[in-house]
């Protein structure tokens, strides 16, 4: 009955349950009127949890966009050297670990990491002054400082920066003398030029320099005179 229940209509159950109550009615025994009137009340329990309404589909949570992860801020400072055989990075970090510290060198490439606090400080030369020995980096943790070593390709090849842009430039210039605009051109043209494609460093040595030659020649004059 269950099963039959669960398979009728929701109007044709109600038309079930009023036809047992209509019996039970008619019934001239006490013993059928109670059981049909307890039937009835079986199949109409039966008949309000045979089709529970089914629940609504779980709402599917719209999916999170990725986290970005943090970029990385050039080191606030670094400074280098070099001997004959080694360029040497100084990184100012206070009690570096292991853990916080990642390099990747290639011949003609470095970057170095340093992560700590969720922020991330690098150094990324893309392109190095001179070719190193990659397998030789070497890495020393000091208690106010991350050091890396590198080895020069070509022992006693000087380095004019870390990278190689100072060496390009001058290259370029070179080039600009040798056969481009600046052939021929005289010593003046050559400082002004030099001036204007110089870095800030470049047009304060310069100006410093022209300053001190200005200032011996007054002197030669003035000693002229006397």
């Amino acid at each position: 009955m269950a099963a039959d229940l669960a398979a009728l209509s929701l109007k044709e159950t109600e038309a079930v349950f009023m036809d047992l109550d209509a019996l039970a009615q008619r019934a001239t025994t006490p013993y059928a009127r109670a059981l049909l009137e307890t039937h009835a009340r079986l199949a109409a329990a039966r008949g309000a949890t045979a089709a529970p309404a089914a629940p609504p589909p779980p709402v599917a949570a719209a999916p999170q966009p990725p986290t970005a992860p943090t970029a990385a801020q050039p080191f606030g400072r670094y400074s280098w050297d070099q001997s004959d055989k080694f360029v040497t990075v100084y990184f100012p970090v206070d009690a570096p670990t292991v853990a916080e510290v990642s390099t990747e060198a290639t011949a003609t490439s470095l970057r170095v990491r340093h992560a700590r606090g969720g922020e991330t400080h690098a150094l990324v030369v893309a392109r190095l002054c001179h070719a190193v020995d990659p397998d030789s980096v070497k890495i020393t943790l000091k208690a106010d400082a991350i050091r890396v070593r590198l080895r020069k390709a070509e022992a006693r090849a000087p380095w004019t920066a870390l990278d190689d842009g100072v060496d390009r430039k001058a290259a370029a210039r070179d080039a600009r003398i040798k056969s481009g605009d600046l052939k021929d051109a005289s010593t003046q043209q050559l400082l002004a030029d030099m001036y204007a494609h110089g870095t800030d460093e470049e047009r304060a040595s310069l100006a410093a320099a022209a300053g001190e030659g200005e200032a011996k020649r007054r002197a030669k004059l003035e000693a002229g005179q006397q």
